[in-house]
């Protein structure tokens, strides 16, 4: 998935890998995934691969930007097992979403040294939300629940 905001800020999420191929029986080894994040148009452009997300974790976030295109505001963040990757829907208003991202540990730019979460926030437009969503059931397809795992 790709977000992009003002100034040509972007933010990329896409997956690398299982982080242990060859491990299909375990349920949650087998299920780990080697997350891409790539950043362009701050400080410095960043880029690094972490098993940051379970395969379920990932249709969770597929999942939760389709409730805020939806107008549900029951889930205004998501978070996950490992707390490399939170998000956040800060405002909607009409077709402009602004998703606040909290990077840390391993997924926090090497070059920001401020504080132990590196944040910011893009507003971007329905059709960016829309694709995201797309593109991480595309992961989803090419990387699948393994040990018995169902996504629905």
């Amino acid at each position: 998935m790709k977000l992009t905001g003002q100034e040509n800020k972007s933010f990329e999420l896409w997956v690398a890998d299982y982080q242990y191929r060859d491990n299909k029986n375990d349920e949650y080894d087998s299920n780990w995934l080697r997350i891409q994040i790539k950043l362009k148009g701050f400080k410095k452009e960043w880029i690094t691969i972490d098993p940051s997300l379970l395969t379920w974790e990932l249709h969770a976030l597929a999942d939760w930007f389709q409730k805020i295109l939806t107008g549900d505001k029951n889930e205004r963040e998501i978070e996950f097992i490992e707390p490399n990757l939170k998000f956040e829907l800060v405002d909607n208003v009409g077709d402009k979403f602004q998703v606040r991202t909290h990077l840390t540990l391993e997924s926090k730019p090497s070059w920001h040294h401020d504080d132990e979460t590196f944040t910011f926030d893009l507003v971007v437009d329905r059709g960016q939300i829309e694709e995201s969503v797309r593109q991480l059931r595309n992961d989803l397809i090419n990387f699948p629940g393994r040990a018995g795992v169902k996504l629905s």
